[in-house]
């Protein structure tokens, strides 16, 4: 129904529209008998004929009528209004946590102990809120905190909770990984919620940059939160330890109480400068526009200052893909985050680690080419690769960039077209990759484009078949790759971030599970094999199946045939891309911003580049190992024998995976996906 100023509902007389959201409208209004400002929450009309609308509106009612406490809004009254139910809460003259406002760090602290009292006290009754934000704590004339709007509340036992069309509800800039993936979920969903505001607060931004909700979701699933000690220059390191708990993807890891990461948080701000510094408290809107600032300057290992980076390199679940052609002289093959290799000889590579600080570029940022210079240490010995995008223009292979779908992920080369997986899009797209010289040049155009299950971060061929493994829904898809049928969807046990094919079978990484899957050439699992902390990439040197271990700092070998494993050595940093040259083992370690070279027998480092910038993704072509620079905007070229930069070229957009195809006799053409730019760029090398 229509509710206007001056109308009366019960003893309340309506004074204005404040508010308007999904399940109906908010008003202001006075409550006639007792003289004192209310909150009209009304249920719209088209929602209150929908059963399981109507069922958390009244839930709401009984949930808050059980949690009497200081910091939750109390509810006066519920009744309706021409059939339409509505509910009487107190009137918060403070707004709420999402309006930008000047805050001392300690009236902050003060705020959101309060809200954590009041979340554990819900907890406590076996209540989960599923929908924290910062519009949903509410503030009174005196700045005291009232947690509010229980509406997708439920409880722990009943938590798994999806809508009827399947879509997950929340809010995707604050939500769980758990809550993302539709699982049943415990306190410790909220908590999450919690130090995602907490973190929003203290910084001005959110811990995930993103403009969509799926790329949130996305994010929420796979990368690790941006440092907010290099967002914020005031808050000191240690900080960050109190956000990698409560921030954790491994709900085991975080703190089981909102009070308890509080506490943690007060003792990692100790140090800090003077608790009365103002900040800007403000919501996800703020935080969002105010990100996109100028890229991180690293500085070269050994020239005084450290490279900067942040304490949990950020996954993109983007891969590089290799093929044919020079990879004949390949006897390996590899899979990194995002893609995976076809088949002897084919390499796909990992994926991908954000920016550390201040956040990764925004697409529509562009560097000044001539001042762009690449900083290599090589042996001890520094070399300055200086104003080479302005060379290459002149002398140096051209650069061709193709634009593809949203947050291209991960690229394989199949035949003679290139397979890229749009990550934000839900689709895959064959792109045409032959006949590039002729003009017009018909290379990169999409020859077909397929939708797929949400969330494609991986792609390998069988020889046969092409497969997408899609985080989001954990399922693997079956696709002919020739006329883009769908074959099959099989569920898969675990979240994956990076798959290959070896030896007969599919292999999947799944970072968050701490394990890998063997997959039958039919889609059945085989089985599921522990592998340590965060499993970023996979490679197989024909003999031994190769995972990168992120987080263990570590590169762990298994048998492929039954999945044991063999051996495990340290790499002194966090691998997020393997590759192997037919002799040595390379490792891409993004955090120390190195790629290292091990001996497969005893995991000796026999050679050691230190790149100037964060390397994400490798590919060896045969002759050359190339590494993507993703904070520097370019690939370099790497000789194996001398570990010594043949040649960087400029990329834009973050690169961040590979594919390799041939373009004929002593001809290839490097494929680099950038996913900031949402493009995929072709290099003609010869």
């Amino acid at each position: 129904m229509a509710i206007k100023p001056g109308q009366v509902i019960g003893t309340y007389r309506v004074v204005e529209k404040i508010g308007q959201g999904g399940m109906g409208a908010v008003y202001k209004a006075e409550d006639t008998a007792i003289r004192r400002s209310v909150v009209l929450k009304v249920l719209a009309t088209d929602m209150a004929g929908q059963a399981d609308m109507l069922q958390r509106f009244q839930r709401e009612v009984e949930m808050i009528a059980g949690l009497e406490h200081p910091h939750i809004l109390p509810v006066y009254e519920f009744g309706e209004v021409d059939g339409d139910p509505y509910i009487a809460m107190r009137f918060m003259r403070g707004g709420s946590l999402l309006e930008p406002r000047q805050r001392s760090r300690e009236d902050l602290l003060r705020i959101f102990d309060q809200v954590a009292e009041a979340l554990d006290f819900a907890n406590d009754r076996d209540v989960i809120h599923r929908d924290l934000k910062p519009g949903n704590v509410l503030l009174d004339d005196q700045g005291n905190a009232y947690l509010a709007d229980f509406g997708l509340a439920k409880t722990m036992e009943g938590s798994r909770d999806l809508t009827a069309t399947g879509g997950i509800l929340g809010t995707p800039a604050y939500m769980s990984p758990e809550q993302a993936r539709g699982e049943k979920l415990d306190r410790r969903s909220d908590v999450y919620a919690f130090a995602v505001m907490a973190y929003e607060a203290l910084s001005g931004q959110n811990p995930f940059e993103a403009s969509t909700p799926m790329e949130y979701i996305y994010k929420h699933l796979l990368e690790p939160p941006r440092s907010i000690s290099s967002l914020a220059a005031d808050l000191p390191p240690a900080v960050d330890r109190a956000f990698q708990r409560g921030l954790s993807k491994d709900r085991e890891l975080r703190p089981a109480r909102a009070t308890e990461f509080m506490r943690m948080l007060r003792e990692t701000l100790a140090g800090s400068a003077e608790a009365g510094s103002v900040v800007t408290s403000t919501g996800a809107t703020r935080a969002r526009t105010d990100s996109a600032g100028a890229p991180t300057k690293v500085s070269p290992a050994g020239a005084g200052a450290p490279a900067a980076a942040s304490p949990q390199p950020s996954l993109a679940a983007g891969s590089v893909a290799g093929a044919t052609g020079r990879l004949a002289a390949t006897p390996g093959m590899v899979a990194q985050p995002g893609a995976a290799a076809a088949m002897p000889g084919m390499v796909s590579q990992p994926g991908v680690a954000a920016p550390a600080a201040p956040a990764r570029r925004p697409a529509t940022r562009r560097w000044l080419l001539p001042a762009v210079a690449a900083i290599l240490v090589v042996g001890g010995g520094l070399l300055a690769v200086a104003t080479l995008a302005a060379r290459q223009a002149l002398v140096g292979p051209r650069v061709h960039p193709y634009p593809v779908g949203d947050s291209p992920r991960a690229l394989l080369a199949v035949g003679d077209s290139i397979w890229v997986a749009n990550g934000n899009d839900d689709t895959i797209a064959r792109l045409a990759a032959t006949g590039c010289a002729d003009s017009p040049d018909p290379c990169g155009q999409a020859l077909a484009s397929y939708n797929v299950s949400r969330l494609p971060v991986a792609l390998a061929h069988d020889g046969t078949w092409l497969w997408i493994a899609s985080a989001f829904s954990r399922m693997l898809t079956q696709l002919d790759p020739f006329d883009g049928r769908e074959i099959a969807q099989l569920p898969l046990p675990n979240v994956p971030t990076a798959m290959v094919y070896a030896e007969g079978f599919l292999w999947t990484a799944n970072e968050f599970a701490g394990s890998v899957t063997k997959i039958s050439a039919e889609g059945g699992v085989v089985g599921d094999f522990p592998v340590g902390s965060g499993p970023r990439a996979l490679v197989s040197d024909g003999e031994s199946l190769w995972v990168a271990s992120e987080k263990g700092e570590s590169v762990v070998r298994l048998d492929p045939g039954s999945g044991e494993f063999v051996a495990s050595f340290p790499v002194a940093g966090g691998p997020v891309a393997l590759e192997f040259d037919g002799s040595a083992l390379w490792v891409a370690l993004s955090d120390s911003a190195e790629v290292v070279a091990l001996d497969r027998s005893n995991g000796s480092i026999v050679k050691r580049v230190t790149i100037g910038g964060r390397p994400v993704a490798l590919l060896f072509d045969g002759e050359t190992l190339w590494v993507a620079d993703q904070i520097g905007d370019s690939v370099i070229g790497l000789d194996v024998a001398t570990a010594e930069p043949r040649t960087t070229l400029s990329v834009e957009g973050g690169p961040f995976a590979f594919a390799w195809l041939a373009c004929g006799e002593g001809c290839g053409d490097l494929w680099v996906a950038s996913e900031a730019a949402d493009t995929v760029s072709r290099i003609r090398l010869p």
